[in-house]
């Protein structure tokens, strides 16, 4: 029985021919939900993002009001391991990027303006409404 780095070719040649297949998988898709933050103050934004999959493609919609009326789609998206970034303009046409590091259900975002910081903020899962 051959081996390499503690696995069988078995499930070395499994690992390397499916491994885009896994990705299509809702199970393995631990960022896909609402995410929501809890404002401290009525100064502090309300951020709602909502992480969609079908298949292996993902599809992210961002609102920063209070009544979560208006959410945007998204462009840019990218991510790598835990982290996700993405942009969107608002209906002032004011491009956001957001970068976000997903651990568990914690979303911890930046968000960044064209001209300005707009904050930091904690997001948390919320798949009790979604």
């Amino acid at each position: 029985l051959f081996t390499m780095g503690g696995i069988t070719v078995e499930e070395y040649l499994n690992r390397v021919t499916k491994h885009s297949d896994d990705a299509a998988l809702k199970e393995n898709q631990f960022f896909r939900g609402k995410w929501i933050n809890a404002p401290d103050s009525e100064a502090e934004m309300e951020i709602t993002v909502l992480i969609e999959s079908n298949m292996d493609a993902i599809f992210v919609k961002a609102s920063i009001d209070k009544e979560n009326t208006d959410f945007y789609d998204t462009d840019h998206l990218h991510m790598e391991a835990d982290k996700l970034c993405f942009t969107f303009r608002t209906k002032n046409n004011i491009l956001v990027e957001v970068k976000a590091k997903i651990d568990g259900n914690t979303m911890n975002a930046d968000l960044n303006g064209t001209e300005s910081h707009y904050g930091s903020y904690q997001l948390n899962r919320n798949n009790t409404t979604y």
